[in-house]
């Protein structure tokens, strides 16, 4: 059986799905889909799930702007995973951690969720940095 906490989120996220096919490529507008849920459902909540509430708030755009992020991450740390595997080990799985907790959460209005991406973002340079004094020094 299915409770319903569990059946109201599943209406959230397809309340989310449908408004964001009548406006995909800006959505209606960020921070915004509250308000539908508000009128659609009788619930001021967010859509609890961080896709779909930055497909239907911001469209494709932000979606796209804000998981290029998470792609560039992904990217860079498997270029140089072989600098320190264990910093590579603990930073992919972070952020794998981070995507798979975005479907059950709005995570991009969150304060630590930045502050996240900020040290994904330094461990990688620092792989980066890591990476061309090594290759420094056997040339």
């Amino acid at each position: 059986t299915v409770d319903s906490s569990t059946l109201k989120r599943n209406d959230m996220v397809s309340l989310g799905l449908t408004w964001w096919k009548k406006h995909p490529l800006l959505g209606i507008g960020i921070a915004n889909p509250h308000i539908i849920v508000a009128q659609e459902l009788g619930t001021d909540a967010y859509l609890h799930n961080n896709f779909v509430e930055l497909l239907c708030g911001g469209g494709i755009i932000a979606f796209v702007l804000y998981y290029s992020m998470y792609v560039y991450l992904f990217i860079n740390l498997w270029r140089y995973r072989r600098v320190n595997k264990e910093l590579f080990c603990i930073c992919f799985v972070w952020l794998l951690l981070m995507l798979a907790m975005d479907y059950a959460m709005v995570s991009y209005y969150s304060k630590s969720q930045w502050f996240y991406l900020m040290i994904q973002f330094i461990n990688v340079e620092c792989l980066k940095r890591r990476f061309k004094e090594v290759r420094n020094e056997v040339q």
